[in-house]
């Protein structure tokens, strides 16, 4: 062991071939490691923000098709939304969060809320990677985007509502 340090503290020997092939091989494997440790943050950073969008997404669905009417269903939807993507450790402000109603065809109701329509939760998030050096300029930025078509409980939901915003 102490012959191994006492080498480590000496570095290369710059007089022989091998220390100047390692020193070669050092500042070759360096930036090639960075990259690759940059490029892993830059992917991880979006993978959680897909499983944040998608779980909001998910909470924002569930609420707003067991409530009673449209506008406490919206109004809770948003309400979990916001903790739900916030529980993640993102800013809810920047995230785009819709709910609206369509029929069965699949065509929107004009903000009509009630039996027999479903509700669709949309929420988008655009991933700051700019904060990533190397990879985060080069690669941009994503927007990730989930979208969930739940039909409204008919059991739960007693009254139609005009307006979901």
């Amino acid at each position: 062991m102490h012959r191994l340090l006492t080498r480590l503290r000496r570095g290369p020997n710059m007089q022989s071939r091998a220390g100047v092939s390692e020193m070669v091989g050092t500042i070759a494997a360096v930036p090639c490691l960075a990259v690759i440790a940059f490029t892993l943050v830059f992917y991880i950073r979006a993978w959680h923000a897909r499983a944040a969008v998608e779980d909001t997404a998910a909470v924002g669905a569930r609420w707003a098709t067991t409530s009673l009417s449209g506008q406490r269903g919206c109004i809770q939807a948003m309400q979990a939304m916001d903790a739900v993507i916030g529980g993640y450790h993102l800013n809810p402000s920047t995230a785009v969060k819709t709910v609206y109603v369509v029929n069965g065809a699949g065509t929107p109701t004009g903000g009509r809320w009630g039996r027999g329509y479903k509700a669709v939760v949309q929420v988008s998030y655009v991933v700051d990677q700019s904060v990533v050096p190397i990879v985060g300029p080069l690669l941009g930025n994503p927007t990730i985007t989930a979208r969930f078509v739940v039909p409204i409980d008919p059991f739960n939901n007693r009254y139609e509502w005009t307006s979901c915003s």
